[in-house]
């Protein structure tokens, strides 16, 4: 209901990750990390309230804002993504990904090179590995590696962008150099690392 109302609304929105969920029998729910656009961030809360929503209490990250409601003993959340995809305030992908966006059943996706590009940074930045459910989509999903490695070189640069793509085509996602590439994203703009500090304050 909160997402045919998006749509009625014209809101530009879509779902990141793991809707899985959505598209199996009634009853089941989740969590839903969605990507928002700025300025439909107003109707998009006012629509969520609507339904009765609760706001979370603002947290660390100020790109991030969660919405939860109970039914029954499990809660439905929107973990909503304003203007960009994020690393908590460290942006990587920026809101044009909305312009590609792609319908799946009754609600939108990112398409098949930003959803590959997101679900690899992410794992590199967020999560520090490779969780076997996206080892699996990056292996066997259609997706354009000249494309994809263009979004990853303007994130790690050329060299790290081939290295990633072709640690992926192997599927050696293990010698992926996560951390390496996390202090390379993070040092090689100035802007990143102004982020993250008093980001990793507000965490502490």
């Amino acid at each position: 209901e909160v997402l045919a109302e998006f749509d009625e609304e014209n809101i530009k929105y879509c779902l990141l990750r793991n809707y899985e969920f959505l598209l199996k029998e009634p009853g089941s729910v989740g969590s839903l990390d969605t990507i928002i656009a700025k300025g439909d961030l107003p109707k998009a809360e006012r629509i969520l309230f609507q339904f009765g929503f609760t706001k979370r209490k603002p947290q660390f990250s100020h790109q991030h804002k969660g919405y939860f409601k109970y039914l029954g003993i499990e809660a439905v959340r929107f973990d909503v993504q304003v203007g960009g995809i994020y690393w908590d305030d460290l942006k990587y992908l920026d809101e044009t990904v909305l312009i590609r966006r792609e319908k799946k059943s009754f609600f939108y996706v990112l398409s098949a090179d930003d959803y590959i590009t997101m679900l690899i940074t992410h794992s590199i930045l967020a999560k520090k590995y490779f969780k076997p459910k996206y080892q699996e989509i990056i292996s066997n999903a259609a997706w354009d590696q000249e494309i994809v490695r263009q979004k990853l070189s303007s994130i790690f640069n050329q060299r790290n962008a081939q290295e990633i793509i072709s640690l992926t085509e192997k599927k050696e996602f293990k010698k992926i150099p996560v951390k390496k590439l996390v202090a390379y994203f993070l040092l090689s703009r100035p802007s990143n690392l102004a982020t993250f500090i008093p980001l990793a304050f507000r965490w502490i």
